[in-house]
């Protein structure tokens, strides 16, 4: 199972030193590598590999001993470096040289550090998930490191465990079903999973385990890991790697579930990842999503599936409401009674939850537009609106017609209750129309018939909705239900009635009874009480007379109901009095009684148990009954019950009963007292009666029978930890039940003989768990939460310590827990009587001390000592006599014996029983404990833990299968009397199994276990005592007189696989055993077989197999080969004895047949290795992802033959590769092209569908080989196919025959035309169109901001410009024109075409005149025509150059042109927009092939410079030497374009930034803030320039830089200039051979190119046809980039004056930046002139020095459409700003390149414009 490790991405090296391999030694490699990152990592290890591979001994040797060094946290580096060193071991000398450094990891695995144990298993795990994936690793090497790493992964340290199971990631191995289940890693994975404590080491297991449907459960479990890492990584594990249909169905619903429901928000996002995930799986289809997880049915889970959907934004509500209105879909459906079109249960579930997010999210957003003001309520109102609206258009357009709805699907369950719901959470019921119409279908439904409780539910909710007073529900309830009382016949109510019904009916009255007394909240109106008490006399009571079990349940549960809501007592007295009467006789069914103890309960709840006592007691002693037990007694009894019960589980119903009625009784007794005091009455409990209830709940919170019923422990639970913070009054009471609810529990300890831990004693933890609440702060009576100080309870504990530390037998874990209770109890200080407590505590502590044995112990009553210390200084208080000390005892005895009256003393009373009976091995249930005066039995599961107990160590079923499998046991050496212990024949067949060798010889008493092995390897062995005789070819020199010492030879048909001396002598077998080989056995080849004369024979010399075919001649086989499919090897040999040292010595043939099959077996001779199929087409790229049918390909496989550890290549002529899809397509004979390399040329068939390419080579003798390649064919695509068919050359012809004769007809009428004679008007208004049409092909472009004569505009706000329509955006979504579009130029195009009529009409002119003056014809007047080409030649000069300068002005703009001069003579243009009095100034500075005009070809639309003065900024627009004016005084014309980004950078932008502090501070603005916004080469320029200015230790003055797109590293670049990367650097290289200081700018060097350049673009953007080819070409070329590069081209940058341009150097250093994946100064070609310039050989990194800006904040800005610089390119530069500790913010546009300047939106000017005004560190 491989599965990569994805790598980080690489990144450019800290010192990029170039050294030879040769002069650095091993060490001073890794020494290096150390400090390199990725792309210098990767050189260095392949300098590693070339130094190794020259001497691999000795440097493979000193590369070991280096791994030594890889032990602590410094070297996290160097183990990265071993896996790309891995990474690159493509042949086999590197993979050897891996397995050494493998295998001498795996000895060191050993070691004790524990450091080196976690490097160790880093760095086995780097070499081997990092090899090639067609690596062949030798198996030894596999099995070492497997076998280590299992062990490891049991590592006491966790991040060894880490380690250790990280390097696991390519072992698992599935089964032939493609599972893992019976895999040892993948089962040694599941076991750490289950098992280990540490989060990482789960993390790490799951993150490697394979995906399978058995490890799918396992990693299921883990979403309810206590660790939310472990959660978080299962989910994302989940969502990687899985699909929606791998999971089981069942599965699906509480996964999700419990992910979008978890408490971490970490966790919740990664379960929405998994459901978007699963999301896409199904297609982006919602109803496929729940209809997979069956949501019709787990509607709670589908709910929040699909609000992760809409949070996550995956799913529009809106848009989906939009989607139903106008294609009417869903609720909106036209629904009908004829074709009603029903929806299914997913759909309604769908549809309710986009209403009620919809509903829920307009809510939302008008509360917020409510509470707050301004543009953000406008906002918040509009999107509230929007949600409305889109809520309207989904719903149903009144209630009526969704009831309609409704009840369409009524006998559709599950969909009509979700529309129920829907009803109930979305419908607004303000109409009685509506009500009516909802009430009606509610009524129809629960008359139907059908019971249904979720549906019933919906029902009860609706009506909840409709009625919202307790007046208009209690009517309504009654209405409804009366309506369906008629439906039933029961009107007027009668009891008889009621019995009348069946079962199935009154099941279904009671349900509906139930559900609208829990809908109402009381019974206080007189009519109400009237007809509901007329219901619960003969309609619920009746019921709970009936012989149905069931039918009795829900009367019960009507009653408790009813019981909550009355609050008179005549009504319900009489039914009270029978329903106790009932409990206290047990004669009803467990359930039926379950359901009883709840109503009583709330009867309870809802009066007060005394209250209810009183009542039951008053009608009792009317009836003359006797004395009837208390509610407390009764449920105590019934608990009791449940604890002695033989069977808890099946009584777990009255337990959860019983516990939660406790609870109740407990829960309401602190109200009841309030008020008891307030009203004088007496319903509450007695304090004795509380303790008791309280005693019983701590022991049924940690007993057995509990844990049947976690719903029940729960209560518990969160019942305890509410109490204990209600009151004081509750803290005393826990306070008073702790000791006697410890000592109950400590009964049943020893009645159950819980001496361990491991038993699961009760006590100890009640004493825990009581302690923790008691340290819960409670509410004071002013609100304020403190803790309340229980020392005299302390003091009572105390006296139990002492007590148990003079009796015997008291278990050391509840020692231990009493001892720790007092000193984790809050105490406080409450005068003179607590002092007096805390003396008595410190010296009960000091006399505990003394007596405990227990170390532990004793150090906690130190620990009481020391907190309980006396304050007081009299020495009475520190020295107590004895006498004193005795009375303190004995009055504390007192105390504890009074304060546990009526509980049980386990350890003193009954200790001695106790001890007796575990003396004599008596059986749990003669123990006993008196816990509240009941017996208790010992439940038959607990388990026994006595010293005799502990000595028995297997059950007696294991002991039967162990002395079965000894019988079974044999003597399978024959000269062995005991073999080992657990070594049978099925372990050996195992063993081969798994892939290991067997050399089997027998003899002919081999028993049947051997016979049973053999048989397995398809050798059937004759019968014991049988032997070969051969009378005719025997040894004569070694026979006894039997013939039994056969001679033999090797099988011809194993010819080679044997060494020729052998196969030429004959082999003695001597006392040899017969066997034959199945037909079947095709895996097992016979090499020894007996010569015709020779036979099986019995012991009496008779021929063996008497009564079936007698075994002989060549059938007779006496040695043979087994080749597994596993690629094990067996050999099976009839005779023992021909391996016996004298025939060795004396026999060459034995001797040469020992030595080659052992040489055989053990895999030393004929094995064979094969590399993985490659396939190729033709002369094609490797391992295409697909081919199409009729390809012709190549496929190779290299196949190597090893014998003694010897490998070459395998000359074979019959291996042959197959094309299959089920059945073979193709299968053909490879090739041996003589270096172990076999090929084969096939062409595809013409069937499409996924193939296999599969190697299948078994040849005898050799190891199999088995190689497969999955690849997939496709058919022809339909443009693909031959678009000129030779069928259709007749049509061909007619069609050109056609267009040639209409040509020439069309000529002949030209020639021999007249022409007309031309008037001179006519030529006069012909010359006028001329020249008119000359001057407008060289007009200029027209930037339309205004008319010329429009005055000055005043700058306006950012807002305002976005809504100008004067403004212009090229590409803009608003409609505005482009600048090229607003021309009126004429194309190229157009002029050639005009050009081309001129010169036909004169050709054809002259021709025509020829014609006519030849045959005499009439003359013709000649046609006056204007000159094009010199009127075109002669104006060229007048073509206008637009430049920023006049954009400004036509904008409006005030402008100043400043012309600056850099150190090496350049003469620079800036343009100015000014704000001399601004402190607010910004820099702009565009990229490559721009000028400033960038920054403001957009008018006042969209132009960021515009924007930027609106602002209140002073504004500069830079430019380079790129652009015009293209000057320098001091250097030649050829040298002008000598310059890299270095000049642009260092001399360019410090010229300018001078030239901008100069300017302030003539304006005598001194303090100023210079911020710099930079566009792609411009960006770098500006990193560069603040890099080098601090690197030389001076200011670079920038506040802060805005880098949009920056240039510098391109890792990714389009496929088409990857090119440039080597041919810049070789041009470069020329040029400077040439000459040293001529440059050469890369233009369009004259006038006419780009006067035609520049036409052509305007042709284009003209012509659909070639404006979308010429998009598509500049696409592709430059990588996918969205901008418009056509018309970029039309801009007025290009023109015939002059255009910016590259300089060959610069085009070489992006070169530099590409290839070297680093963004570094330019390399000048040699370590001379860089270290004459840098002063290092090498160029310095701009990246590795972003430390030097910890002051400036950057902000940088990628297009996620741009296909020049990437965002991923971008983001190296946000990475090593942010490692640098640089204050860098990145944010991602969806721009093109050119998009971030021409085609500027509101967008990313608002995102200029906020970083400029950004005072902080982000933007």
């Amino acid at each position: 199972m491989v599965s990569r490790r994805r790598q980080e991405p690489d990144s450019p090296s800290e010192s990029d030193v170039t050294f030879s391999s040769s002069i650095l030694s091993i060490p001073v490699l890794l020494n290096e590598a150390q400090k390199s990152l990725g792309h210098g990592q990767v050189r260095y290890a392949n300098m590693l590999w070339d130094r190794v591979e020259e001497n691999i001994e000795d440097e493979l040797h000193q590369l070991c001993i280096c791994l030594k060094w890889i032990r602590n946290m410094y070297h996290d580096r160097l183990v990265k470096f071993f896996g790309i060193l891995s990474s690159l071991a493509a042949n086999t000398d590197r993979l050897q040289c891996v397995e050494v450094m493998i295998g001498f990891l795996v000895e060191w695995s050993h070691a004790k550090e524990p450091m080196m144990r976690w490097r160790v298993c880093q760095l086995i795990g780097n070499l081997v998930n990092n090899m090639p994936e067609e690596a062949d690793v030798a198996e030894e090497v596999l099995d070492a490191v497997q076998k280590s790493m299992l062990r490891l992964v049991e590592d006491g340290r966790p991040n060894v465990r880490t380690a250790a199971v990280k390097a696991l990631l390519r072992f698992p191995q599935p089964n032939d079903d493609g599972d893992f289940v019976d895999c040892p890693v993948v089962e040694s994975l599941l076991k750490v999973l289950k098992s280990d404590k540490s989060k990482e080491v789960r993390k790490a297991v799951i993150s490697v385990l394979p995906i399978s449907e058995y490890t799918l459960e396992f990693m299921v479990l883990r979403t309810r890991d206590e660790s939310d890492d472990v959660r978080k990584t299962t989910y994302m594990t989940l969502a990687e790697k899985t699909v929606l249909s791998d999971v089981n169905p069942s599965l699906v619903p509480g996964l999700l579930s419990k992910g979008l429901q978890d408490r971490v928000e970490s966790v919740v996002d990664a379960a929405k990842g998994l459901v978007v995930s699963w999301f896409d799986s199904c297609g982006g289809e919602p109803l496929t999503l729940l209809r997979e997880m069956n949501g019709g049915e787990h509607v709670e889970a589908a709910e929040l599936v699909l609000m992760a959907l809409f949070t996550s934004e995956r799913l529009d509500a809106v848009q989906v409401a939009l989607l139903a209105s106008n294609e009417k879909l869903g609720l909106r459906t036209d629904f009908t009674v004829e074709s009603p079109n029903l929806m299914s249960a997913e759909e309604a579930l769908f549809w309710r939850v986009v209403c009620v997010h919809l509903s829920s999210e307009a809510s939302s957003h008008g509360i917020r537009a409510a509470t707050s003001g301004g543009a953000t309520a406008n906002v918040e109102a509009a999107t509230a609106g929007e949600r409305l609206e889109a809520f309207e258009a989904v719903m149903p357009s009144c209630v009526e017609d969704l009831a309609f709805i409704i009840r369409l699907h009524k006998d559709e369950p599950q969909t009509c209750c979700q529309l129920l719901l829907l009803a109930a959470q979305c419908a607004d019921f303000v109409d009685a129309s509506g009500r009516r119409a909802i009430e009606d279908v509610i009524q129809a439904i629960l008359t139907s018939g059908v019971y249904n409780k979720k549906l019933y539910d919906a029902c009860f909710e609706v009506v909840r909705k409709m009625y919202t007073s307790d007046e208009s529900l209690t009517e309504a309830a009654f209405h409804i239900l009366e309506h369906v009382l008629a439906k039933k016949d029961l009107m007027p109510l009668d009891p008889q009635k009621m019995h009348s019904l069946t079962s199935e009916d009154q099941i279904l009255l009671l349900s509906i009874i139930s559900g609208f007394l829990s809908s109402l909240k009381c019974l206080e109106m007189s009519e109400s009480v009237l007809q509901w008490s007329d219901i619960l006399q003969h309609v619920i009571w009746s019921a709970s007379t009936s012989p149905d079990e069931h039918v009795r349940v829900i009367a019960y549960t009507c009653l408790g109901l009813y019981f909550l809501i009355e609050t008179g007592k005549e009504t319900s007295a009489l039914i009270m009095k029978d329903m106790f009467k009932a409990l206290v006789s047990c004669e009803e069914q467990a359930d039926v009684n379950a359901v009883m103890i709840q109503a009583l309960g709330d009867a309870c709840l809802s009066r007060g148990p005394k209250a209810v006592q009183l009542i039951i007691q008053e009608m009792a002693q009317a009836d003359n009954h006797e004395e009837t037990p208390t509610i407390v007694d009764l449920m105590l009894h019934y608990a009791q019950e449940w604890l002695d019960a033989d069977d808890a589980e099946a009584h777990a119903t009255i337990g959860e009963a019983v516990v939660q009625c406790l609870i109740k009784l407990v829960s309401v007794n602190e109200l009841r007292q309030s008020s008891d005091l307030h009203h004088e009455m007496d319903t509450a409990l007695e304090d004795g009666d509380m303790i008791r209830i309280l005693v019983k709940l701590f022991v049924l919170c940690f007993d057995a029978c509990t844990g049947v019923s976690p719903k029940a422990r729960q209560s518990l639970l969160v019942f305890f930890q509410r109490y204990a913070t209600l009151s004081v009054t509750s803290q005393q009471y826990l306070a008073t039940a702790m000791l006697p609810a410890v000592r109950s529990a400590a009964a049943i300890d020893v009645a159950a003989r819980r001496k361990t831990i491991a038993s699961g004693a009760i006590a100890p933890q009640v004493i825990t768990f009581a302690t923790k609440l008691l340290q819960m702060p409670v509410m004071d009576r002013h609100g304020e939460r403190e803790m309340f100080g229980h020392e005299p309870l302390a003091e009572i504990l105390m006296g139990e310590i002492i007590e148990c530390a003079h009796a015997r037998s008291v278990p050391k874990q509840y020692m231990t827990a009493m001892c720790k209770a007092p000193a984790a109890l809050p105490m406080y200080d409450a005068g003179d009587e607590t002092r007096e407590t805390v003396m008595r505590i410190h010296i009960y502590a000091t006399h505990a001390a003394d007596i405990i044995s227990d170390p532990a112990c004793v150090k906690e009553m130190e620990n009481i000592q020391k907190r309980y210390k006396p304050t007081v200084n009299d020495d009475d208080a520190q020295h107590k006599d004895d006498s004193h000390v005795d009375t303190l005892l004995n009055e504390l005895r007192e105390n504890v014996h009074a304060f546990c009256t009526g509980f049980p003393e386990p350890f003193k009373k009954e200790e001695e029983a106790c001890d007796s009976d575990m003396d004599e091995d008596s059986s749990p249930s003669s123990s006993s404990s008196s816990v509240q005066g009941q017996r208790r039995r010992l439940p038959s599961r607990v388990t026994r833990t006595t010293s005799n107990m502990n000595e028995i160590s297997d059950d007696d079923d294991d002991d039967e299968e162990k002395v079965k499998e000894e019988e079974e046991e044999e003597n399978v050496s024959p000269h062995t009397t005991q073999y080992g212990p657990g070594i049978t024949a099925r372990k050996q067949l195992e063993f081969f199994e798994a892939g290991h060798d067997l050399y089997v010889a027998v003899t002919p008493s081999a028993g049947s276990s051997t016979r049973a092995l053999l048989g397995r390897l398809g050798a059937d062995i004759e019968d014991s005592g049988s032997t070969v005789v051969d009378h005719f070819k025997y040894n004569a020199k070694i026979d006894e007189g039997g013939h039994t010492a056969v001679l033999t030879s090797i099988d011809d048909s194993l010819s080679g696989t044997f060494a020729p001396s052998t196969e030429q002598h004959d082999i003695t077998c001597p006392g040899s055993i017969g066997f034959s080989i199945s037909p079947e056995a095709y895996m097992t080849m016979g090499v020894l077989h007996g010569s015709p004369t020779a036979y099986s024979a019995e012991k009496d010399g008779t021929a063996a197999g008497t009564g079936k075919t007698a075994l002989g001649g060549y059938n007779l086989k006496l040695a043979a080969l087994v080749q597994g499919r596993n690629n094990a090897r067996a050999a099976v040999l009839g005779s023992l004895d021909m391996l016996s040292n004298s025939l060795i010595t004396s026999s060459k043939g034995n001797a040469g047949f020992a030595i080659d099959s052992l040489s055989w077996v053990f895999q030393e001779r004929h094995v064979l290795h094969a590399s993985a199929i490659r396939h190729r087409l033709v002369d094609g790229p490797w391992n295409p992802p697909l081919y199409r049918i009729k390809d012709d390909v190549e496929v190779f496989v290299d196949i190597e033959e090893c014998n003694s550890s010897r490998c070459q290549p395998f000359d074979g002529k019959d291996v042959q590769v197959e094309f299959v899809m089920l059945d073979p397509y193709i299968r053909k004979t490879l090739t041996h092209l003589g270096n172990g390399t076999f090929t084969a040329q096939v062409k595809v068939p013409d069937v499409y569908g996924v193939f296999k390419w599969v190697i299948d080579y078994k040849r005898p003798g050799y190891s199999w080989i088995y190689e497969s390649e999955t690849v997939p064919v496709r058919p022809f695509r339909h443009y693909e196919y031959s678009r000129f068919l030779s069928q259709a050359f007749p049509y061909y012809g007619s069609v050109m025959a056609m267009a040639g004769s209409r040509s020439c007809n069309a000529v002949l009428s030209l020639i021999l035309s007249g022409v007309p004679r031309e008037s001179k008007t006519e030529a006069t208004q012909r010359k006028k169109a001329w020249k008119s049409w000359h001057n407008s092909s060289f007009s200029s472009f027209n930037f339309l901001y205004g008319s010329d004569d429009d005055d000055a505009r005043a700058p306006r706000s950012l807002s305002s410009r976005f809504q100008s329509n004067h403004g212009y955006m090229m590409f803009g979504k608003r409609g505005a024109q482009s600048l090229t579009e607003g021309q009126s130029s004429r194309g190229l195009l157009e002029d050639l075409r005009f050009t081309l009529e001129v010169f036909v009409s004169r050709v054809f002119g002259g021709v025509r005149r020829s014609i006519r003056w030849i045959f005499r014809l009439e003359e013709e007047h000649r046609l006056h025509s204007v000159s094009l080409a010199k009127r075109r030649l002669r104006k060229w000069k007048r073509l206008y150059n637009f430049t920023a300068s006049d954009a400004i002005l036509k904008a409006g703009y005030p402008l100043e042109e400043c012309y600056v001069t850099t150190e090496d003579g350049y003469l620079l243009q800036m343009h100015r927009i000014p704000r001399k009095n601004s402190k607010k100034v910004v820099f702009f500075q565009h990229g490559v092939l721009d000028t400033s005009l960038g920054w403001v070809s957009l008018g006042t639309g969209g132009s960021v410079a515009f924007a930027a003065y609106d602002d209140g900024f002073d504004v500069w627009l830079g430019n380079t030497r790129a652009n015009p004016p293209q000057r320098n005084a001091l250097k030649k014309k050829s040298e002008y374009w000598r310059w890299s980004a270095n000049e642009l950078a260092l001399f360019d932008l410090k010229a300018q930034f001078e030239y901008i502090k100069r300017a302030k501070e003539n304006e005598e603005i001194v303090s100023y803030s210079l911020q710099a916004v930079g566009h792609s080469l411009g960006a770098a320029c500006l990193l560069m320039y603040a890099v080098h200015q601090k690197s030389i230790g001076k200011d670079h003055g920038l506040d802060r830089l805005v880098v949009l797109s920056p240039a510098g590293f391109h890792a990714r670049i389009p496929f088409l200039m990857r090119s440039f990367k080597y041919l810049m650097p070789f041009a470069t290289y020329i040029l400077n051979r040439v000459s040293s200081t001529r440059g050469i700018g890369l233009r369009l060097p004259s006038w006419p190119l780009r006067w035609v350049t520049f036409k052509l673009m305007a042709d284009v953007n003209r012509s659909p046809v070639f404006f979308d080819l010429f998009s598509l070409a500049f696409r592709w070329i430059f990588g996918g980039d969205s901008s418009d590069w056509t018309k970029a081209m039309s801009l007025p940058h290009y023109n015939a004056q002059a255009m910016p341009a590259v300089s060959l150097h610069l085009a070489n250093h992006f070169a530099q930046w590409a290839k070297r994946h680093d963004f570094s100064f330019y390399d000048y070609g040699s370590p001379q002139k860089n270290m004459d310039v840098y002063g290092q050989p090498v160029p310095p990194s701009v990246a590795g020095q972003y430390a030097l800006l910890a002051d400036l904040p950057i902000d940088i800005a990628g297009g996620t459409s741009d296909g020049l610089i990437p965002p991923e390119n971008a983001a190296y530069h946000e990475y090593y700003l942010r490692q640098a500790q640089v204050p860098v913010t990145m944010n991602l546009f969806e721009y093109g390149h050119l998009e971030f300047i021409f085609g500027v939106g509101n967008e990313i000017v608002t995102y200029i414009m906020k970083c400029l005004n950004t005072n902080n560190t982000s933007c």
